[in-house]
């Protein structure tokens, strides 16, 4: 049954007022922070602590923005209460530390939100895993992968209850100094037992949830496959920061730093993919990392070296140490930044160029005229649709043309045009046409690859796709949120 408006609307504001309950609890947190800082039992905070408070904000920013454009997407959902149940574990901590070590009696429940701390945890941790497996449309890959849900939701049945009911005797400051719940549940072999089973379970769970992401990209291509691009990765850069940080060996201030970039970059990559904003430049970011990261530690190499050598050459003519190695060490670097960095940028765009940058570019047009709310302009829409072609395929000029009652009219021109035979690409879907295109020879004489004719082709009857069913779509949408229409469609820039 489809959701009427007033539900829709409900639905919103539920997740407004989740995503505000976050960011409060967020708030007190901080602000019980201040005075526990002070105190002679405070431990700092760290990479994970630091992580906690910046996840319990962007978790439920993020899903609410999705949730504010389709309030029926799960996937908003699941981030909404991801950073929900973080921000709860979060402000449990600081107070109950503030009621229990720092101030003892002054604050109602203290025990009770040591024991919350606990076990806190677990819900995001539990509902982080259908998130993946729902991402990027909110659907599992196929029907064999459905019982992956219910694995979790078996886990979660095993884990919450044991947990909490082990923990509940020992409430207060015992659990905020236990480090492992190994002596909290050997108290109760049958919770421990149920708890550990649960473990168990959510560890194949996660294992079977990598194979599964694998396993989509492997078989996604167009819009999805750029999706799973911005998950991946921001998913391998929290994974290295996770095993780089959680040993403890790099400390303070940059622990603090990766922890805020490593409890933002997910839940952006994934509102980046849902809601398909500039989800095409996946491609640049990937390409500067690669460039970046080995420049960085080639320059760190030679810095390093360079003082090394530098200093044992000063000790052996002067005798002793000199700053002039500094110097000289920076003078050498600065020299060699610039050819390092282009050989390395040579060789990634030699190595990892995009080979559909002609279907990326056609398809990220066809997409906009799809995600429009208004019929766009047809006039308008086929000579972008040329601007656009022309400048992926390196035509050397063309026409456009669109269907009118009362025949075919043209819709512009490049303003320069290329001698030569010349290519027709209809724009038309269930033998109804909506417009055509013209592309002149490419400049230079090259000719046209297959490659390239396909994905013009792919990109003409997906155009053709997204005209004939924008009007039904546009009432639909109306019907069900109200909204206006939005903006014609233009060429990207």
């Amino acid at each position: 049954m489809r959701l009427t408006r007033p539900s829709l609307r409900a639905m919103r504001r539920l997740a407004t007022m989740l995503s505000l309950g976050a960011f409060a609890m967020e708030a007190a947190a901080l602000l019980l922070l201040v005075p526990n800082i002070a105190l002679p039992s405070f431990v700092p905070l760290g990479f994970f602590g630091v992580a906690s408070f910046v996840l319990g904000v962007t978790y439920p920013a993020v899903g609410w923005l999705i949730v504010s454009r389709s309030a029926t997407n799960r996937i908003g959902w699941l981030l909404l209460l991801i950073g929900l149940s973080t921000a709860v574990d979060t402000f449990s901590f600081q107070y109950a530390t503030y009621g229990l070590l720092g101030y003892p009696g002054a604050l109602p429940f203290a025990d009770v939100a040591a024991w919350t701390y606990f076990w806190g945890y677990f819900p995001a941790l539990l509902l982080f895993f259908p998130a993946i497996l729902l991402f990027p449309d909110g659907h599992v890959l196929s029907g064999r992968w459905r019982p992956l849900t219910w694995a979790v939701g078996i886990a979660a049945l095993l884990i919450l209850p044991a947990a909490s009911i082990a923990t509940w005797p020992f409430r207060g400051v015992a659990l905020l100094a236990a480090q492992t719940p190994v002596e909290i549940y050997a108290s109760n072999a049958l919770l421990a037992t149920l708890v550990t089973i649960g473990n168990m379970v959510l560890a194949s769970v996660a294992i079977a949830t990598v194979v599964g992401v694998v396993v989509r990209f492997r078989r996604s291509s167009g819009i999805e496959r750029q999706q799973l691009k911005w998950f991946a990765l921001a998913a391998v850069v929290t994974i290295v920061m996770l095993l780089a940080f959680s040993g403890g060996g790099i400390g303070a201030p940059f622990d603090g730093l990766a922890a805020i970039v490593q409890g933002a970059i997910l839940p952006i990559g994934v509102g980046i993919a849902v809601l398909r904003y500039r989800l095409y430049d996946i491609d640049v970011v990937i390409r500067r990392t690669l460039v970046y990261v080995p420049l960085t530690a080639l320059l760190a190499g030679i810095y390093a070296a360079s003082i090394g050598i530098s200093q044992r050459a000063f000790i052996a003519v002067v005798g002793k140490e000199s700053d002039a190695a500094i110097v000289l060490s920076t003078l050498i670097l600065a020299a060699t930044f610039t050819p390092i960095k282009n050989a390395i940028q040579t060789r990634v765009d030699r190595t990892f160029r995009d080979a559909n940058d002609v279907e990326r570019r056609l398809l990220t047009f066809t997409q906009s005229v799809t995600d429009q709310l208004a019929v766009p302009d047809p006039g308008r829409t086929m000579r972008a649709f040329l601007v656009t072609a022309v400048g992926a395929l390196k035509a050397g000029g063309g026409e456009a043309w669109f269907e009118t009652p009362t025949g075919e009219e043209s819709a512009g021109a490049t303003e320069a045009r290329a001698d030569g035979p010349r290519l027709a690409v209809p724009v038309e879907v269930a033998a109804r046409r909506f417009g055509r295109l013209e592309l002149d020879a490419r400049t230079g004489g090259g000719a046209y690859s297959a490659r390239d004719l396909a994905a013009l082709q792919t990109a003409a009857e997906r155009l053709a796709v997204a005209l004939h069913d924008l009007r039904s779509a546009v009432a639909i949408e109306r019907a069900a949120f109200g909204e206006l229409p939005g903006p014609m469609v233009d060429a990207p820039e």
